[in-house]
Protein backbone atom coordinates (compact mmCIF):
# COMPACT_ATOMS: atom_id res chain seq x y z
CA UNK A 1 0.00 0.00 0.00
CA UNK A 2 1.41 3.65 -0.60
CA UNK A 3 0.24 6.49 1.09
CA UNK A 4 1.09 10.46 1.28
CA UNK A 5 1.78 11.68 5.03
CA UNK A 6 1.20 15.44 5.36
CA UNK A 7 1.27 17.45 8.69
CA UNK A 8 4.06 18.34 10.78
CA UNK A 9 7.12 17.11 11.47
CA UNK A 10 6.89 16.25 15.18
CA UNK A 11 5.30 12.82 15.00
CA UNK A 12 6.08 11.98 11.00
CA UNK A 13 9.62 10.28 11.32
CA UNK A 14 7.35 7.77 14.17
CA UNK A 15 4.41 7.76 11.94
CA UNK A 16 6.55 6.96 8.98
CA UNK A 17 8.92 4.02 10.71
CA UNK A 18 5.56 2.54 12.51
CA UNK A 19 3.99 2.49 8.66
CA UNK A 20 7.21 0.82 6.74
CA UNK A 21 7.30 -1.84 9.16
CA UNK A 22 3.83 -2.91 8.32
CA UNK A 23 4.95 -2.62 4.66
CA UNK A 24 3.33 0.47 4.16
CA UNK A 25 4.76 2.88 1.95
CA UNK A 26 5.24 7.13 2.22
CA UNK A 27 5.20 8.48 -1.36
CA UNK A 28 4.74 12.14 -3.03
CA UNK A 29 1.30 10.64 -4.86
CA UNK A 30 -0.82 8.67 -3.80
CA UNK A 31 -4.81 8.49 -4.21
CA UNK A 32 -4.87 7.75 -0.19
CA UNK A 33 -3.60 10.66 2.21
CA UNK A 34 -3.20 10.25 6.40
CA UNK A 35 -3.89 13.90 7.45
CA UNK A 36 -3.27 15.06 11.58
CA UNK A 37 -6.57 16.81 12.77
CA UNK A 38 -6.38 20.31 12.28
CA UNK A 39 -4.30 20.60 9.23
CA UNK A 40 -5.42 21.30 5.51
CA UNK A 41 -7.52 18.39 3.51
CA UNK A 42 -6.23 17.29 -0.15
CA UNK A 43 -8.71 18.16 -2.80
CA UNK A 44 -8.91 14.50 -3.98
CA UNK A 45 -8.35 10.87 -3.14
CA UNK A 46 -9.43 8.94 0.36
CA UNK A 47 -8.25 10.65 3.33
CA UNK A 48 -7.44 9.55 7.05
CA UNK A 49 -7.87 12.22 9.30
CA UNK A 50 -5.75 10.98 12.39
CA UNK A 51 -5.39 12.38 15.81
CA UNK A 52 -1.59 12.64 16.69
CA UNK A 53 -1.99 12.00 20.54
CA UNK A 54 -3.98 8.50 19.77
CA UNK A 55 -1.31 6.53 17.48
CA UNK A 56 -2.40 3.68 19.20
CA UNK A 57 -5.88 3.56 17.30
CA UNK A 58 -4.31 4.66 13.96
CA UNK A 59 -1.91 1.87 14.07
CA UNK A 60 -4.89 -0.44 15.05
CA UNK A 61 -7.21 0.42 12.35
CA UNK A 62 -4.65 0.03 9.94
CA UNK A 63 -3.76 -2.75 11.57
CA UNK A 64 -6.80 -3.88 10.77
CA UNK A 65 -7.72 -2.76 7.19
CA UNK A 66 -4.41 -4.81 6.28
CA UNK A 67 -5.88 -8.23 7.48
CA UNK A 68 -8.91 -8.04 5.74
CA UNK A 69 -6.80 -6.94 2.32
CA UNK A 70 -4.43 -10.13 3.17
CA UNK A 71 -7.05 -12.64 4.18
CA UNK A 72 -9.50 -12.15 1.51
CA UNK A 73 -7.06 -12.01 -1.06
CA UNK A 74 -4.82 -14.63 -0.19
CA UNK A 75 -5.68 -18.25 -1.80
CA UNK A 76 -2.06 -19.54 -2.72
CA UNK A 77 1.00 -19.92 -0.98
CA UNK A 78 5.04 -20.58 -1.79
CA UNK A 79 6.22 -23.95 -0.72
CA UNK A 80 9.97 -25.08 -1.10
CA UNK A 81 10.82 -28.45 -1.97
CA UNK A 82 14.44 -29.43 -2.42
CA UNK A 83 15.74 -26.17 -5.01
CA UNK A 84 12.65 -25.97 -6.69
CA UNK A 85 9.46 -23.87 -5.49
CA UNK A 86 5.55 -25.07 -5.78
CA UNK A 87 2.39 -22.63 -5.79
CA UNK A 88 0.12 -24.40 -3.14
CA UNK A 89 -3.49 -23.93 -3.35
CA UNK A 90 -4.95 -23.45 0.51
CA UNK A 91 -7.69 -25.97 -0.26
CA UNK A 92 -4.88 -28.59 -0.69
CA UNK A 93 -3.28 -27.93 2.25
CA UNK A 94 -3.88 -30.15 5.19
CA UNK A 95 -1.87 -28.48 7.81
CA UNK A 96 0.88 -26.41 8.35
CA UNK A 97 3.82 -27.59 11.34
CA UNK A 98 6.75 -25.94 12.64
CA UNK A 99 9.10 -27.94 13.07
CA UNK A 100 12.42 -26.73 14.97
CA UNK A 101 13.43 -23.21 13.28
CA UNK A 102 11.01 -24.25 10.26
CA UNK A 103 7.42 -24.20 9.25
CA UNK A 104 6.07 -26.53 6.68
CA UNK A 105 2.57 -27.67 4.98
CA UNK A 106 1.74 -30.70 4.44
CA UNK A 107 -0.12 -31.67 1.18
CA UNK A 108 -1.73 -35.34 -0.34
CA UNK A 109 1.51 -35.24 -1.66
CA UNK A 110 4.55 -33.88 0.09
CA UNK A 111 5.50 -31.32 2.41
CA UNK A 112 6.68 -28.17 1.49
CA UNK A 113 8.70 -25.43 3.93
CA UNK A 114 7.33 -22.17 3.87
CA UNK A 115 8.50 -18.59 4.83
CA UNK A 116 5.34 -17.53 6.99
CA UNK A 117 5.35 -18.14 10.75
CA UNK A 118 2.87 -20.58 12.14
CA UNK A 119 1.41 -16.86 13.88
CA UNK A 120 1.28 -15.34 10.34
CA UNK A 121 -0.42 -18.54 9.34
CA UNK A 122 -3.35 -18.41 11.75
CA UNK A 123 -3.64 -15.11 11.55
CA UNK A 124 -4.04 -14.52 7.24
CA UNK A 125 -5.77 -17.93 6.66
CA UNK A 126 -8.70 -17.92 9.56
CA UNK A 127 -11.05 -16.80 6.32
CA UNK A 128 -9.88 -20.24 4.69
CA UNK A 129 -10.92 -22.77 7.71
CA UNK A 130 -7.31 -22.65 8.93
CA UNK A 131 -7.57 -22.78 12.96
CA UNK A 132 -4.48 -23.72 15.18
CA UNK A 133 -4.57 -26.15 17.75
CA UNK A 134 -1.43 -26.41 19.63
CA UNK A 135 1.50 -24.97 19.86
CA UNK A 136 3.09 -26.63 16.27
CA UNK A 137 -0.23 -26.72 14.40
CA UNK A 138 -2.90 -24.85 12.11
CA UNK A 139 -5.18 -27.30 10.37
CA UNK A 140 -7.36 -26.89 7.51
CA UNK A 141 -10.96 -27.93 9.22
CA UNK A 142 -11.99 -29.18 5.58
CA UNK A 143 -9.59 -31.92 6.34
CA UNK A 144 -10.81 -33.30 9.51
CA UNK A 145 -12.71 -36.37 9.50
CA UNK A 146 -13.71 -37.07 12.84
CA UNK A 147 -13.48 -35.31 16.67
CA UNK A 148 -13.15 -37.67 19.41
CA UNK A 149 -13.13 -36.34 23.05
CA UNK A 150 -9.40 -36.60 24.82
CA UNK A 151 -7.72 -37.22 27.71
CA UNK A 152 -7.90 -34.01 30.26
CA UNK A 153 -10.21 -32.13 28.00
CA UNK A 154 -8.43 -32.08 24.93
CA UNK A 155 -9.80 -33.51 21.23
CA UNK A 156 -8.42 -35.72 19.13
CA UNK A 157 -8.78 -35.17 15.67
CA UNK A 158 -8.57 -37.79 12.53
CA UNK A 159 -7.51 -36.73 9.72
CA UNK A 160 -8.96 -37.51 6.24
CA UNK A 161 -7.60 -39.67 3.53
CA UNK A 162 -3.82 -39.79 5.63
CA UNK A 163 -4.24 -41.37 8.26
CA UNK A 164 -3.02 -38.92 11.09
CA UNK A 165 -4.10 -38.38 14.31
CA UNK A 166 -3.44 -34.72 15.43
CA UNK A 167 -4.08 -33.01 19.06
CA UNK A 168 -5.95 -30.46 20.15
CA UNK A 169 -4.27 -28.90 23.25
CA UNK A 170 -6.39 -27.63 26.14
CA UNK A 171 -5.09 -24.44 25.62
CA UNK A 172 -7.13 -23.98 22.24
CA UNK A 173 -10.23 -26.48 22.67
CA UNK A 174 -12.31 -23.49 23.29
CA UNK A 175 -11.34 -21.15 20.38
CA UNK A 176 -11.64 -24.46 18.23
CA UNK A 177 -15.05 -25.48 19.60
CA UNK A 178 -16.43 -21.63 19.02
CA UNK A 179 -15.23 -21.81 15.11
CA UNK A 180 -16.67 -25.05 14.64
CA UNK A 181 -19.88 -23.91 16.66
CA UNK A 182 -19.71 -26.70 19.02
Amino acid sequence: MKIVLHGGPQNTEVLKELLSSRGINIVEKSPISFVPRGKPLPDKGIVVVYDTSQMDELINFIDSIKNLFTQSNKEIIIGKKKEGYAVLQLPDIIYFVALGNYVYSQTMQERYEVKQKLYEIESNFTAQYFIRINKSYVINLRWIQEIIPWFGGRLLLKIKEIGEELEVSRNYVKAFKKSLGI
